[in-house]
């Protein structure tokens, strides 16, 4: 996605206090985006605040987005909460700190030039929603495809290991 994306922020014309933003993330986002996740509806809303010297973004992201169950590969769609904070600071120098040189991204907090006018969030708004999701993504009980699972070979009992040792 480009600055120009409508994910971005225009900070530099803004007045020092609070602003709130509210994106609608679909289909097209996850589609544009290009990653694992391809469909999905969540509403991100943005709070900035803006000091003399660097930019505070609350963000929270609900809704829900298609992934694969790692049970049945089947897709389904898992709900997504995301509440979490960024920084952003403004410097030419960057010695001293570690800090992605693709992405500007050192953990919560962006590093930007002081020129940037806007802040695409775009790639944080993806990044946050596949990390908030489960490290373990399966269907709720009992909705897994029972074609595919009845496919799986069951691994013995305990009970059922001595057999297996008299066999080898």
């Amino acid at each position: 996605m480009s600055k120009t994306s409508k994910y971005a922020i225009f900070h530099q014309g803004l007045s020092i206090g609070e602003h709130t933003y509210e994106f609608t993330l679909d289909d097209r986002f996850f589609e544009d985006y290009g990653g694992e996740i391809t469909h999905g509806r969540c509403n991100a809303v943005v709070t900035l605040v803006k000091s003399a010297n660097l930019l505070n973004l609350h963000t929270e992201i609900t809704g829900e987005v298609e992934v694969a169950c790692d049970r049945c590969l089947e897709n389904f769609y898992t709900p997504v909460d995301f509440d979490g904070s960024l920084v952003v600071r403004f410097s030419s120098e960057r010695e001293g700190y570690d800090v992605d040189r693709h992405t500007g991204f050192d953990d919560e907090i962006l590093w930007l030039s002081p020129d940037t006018d806007a802040i695409d969030l775009s790639e944080y708004l993806y990044e946050s929603i596949y990390l908030s999701l489960p490290m373990q993504r399966v269907h709720p009980d009992g909705e897994c495809d029972p074609d595919m699972l009845a496919r799986f070979v069951q691994a013995p009992d305990d009970d059922d290991a001595d057999v297996y040792e008299e066999e080898e």
